[in-house]
């Protein structure tokens, strides 16, 4: 009963990949990419994609005014994980810590909003890093980890989740640029 129409999804380039597969495979005319979603992307749509890494840049100020408004954003997805995991910081956050965030950013969403209209988004799974390990852990069990414990936070306060990592883990080898997978749902 949702209208895909107006999906506006806030993640990494993993999740950008995700929602443009799956409006591209409803509306053929959505033409943006990872590196290249633009509102005019999908003209016949009222979606939207906002590149977040963190949960702080989710309930950034400026964020709350886009998901936090109803009217324009009826259904929001939400993902961040990737870099929690990541190299550019140089260190892995903690897997209660990424834990507390899910339930920050669930429950700053769910004070304004009703949970019907959040969908949270699992981790996707990487390619083998080709990074040094010293900056890199997204590896398979470590993601599995954390979005175990991102989906019992999203279940406890009744928010559904749509569970890319499951399908996707039996291809994560197989990026088109050695981290992205484009993948039809």
């Amino acid at each position: 009963s949702r209208e895909l129409r107006a999906i506006y999804s806030f993640g990494d380039s993993q999740m950008c990949n995700n929602i443009m597969s799956l409006l591209q495979s409803r509306f053929p005319e959505c033409t943006g990419s990872k590196d290249s979603v633009r509102a005019d992307a999908c003209p016949s749509t009222k979606s939207g994609y906002f590149n977040i890494s963190y949960a702080a840049d989710f309930l950034a100020p400026a964020l709350r005014g886009v998901w936090g408004n109803a009217t324009r954003c009826p259904l929001v997805i939400v993902n961040f994980g990737q870099w929690d995991l990541g190299w550019p910081s140089g260190f892995m956050t903690p897997f209660r810590e990424y834990v507390k965030d899910v339930n920050r950013v669930l429950q700053v969403y769910l004070a304004v909003r009703e949970p019907e209209s959040l969908i949270w988004a699992t981790i996707n799974p990487h390619p083998l890093p080709r990074r040094p390990c010293t900056k890199e852990w997204r590896f398979l069990d470590l993601i599995e980890r954390f979005n175990e414990g991102a989906t019992a936070a999203a279940k406890v306060s009744n928010v559904s989740v749509w569970d890319t990592y499951s399908v996707l883990k039996h291809v994560f080898d197989l990026p088109y640029d050695g981290a992205h997978g484009h993948y039809w749902f």
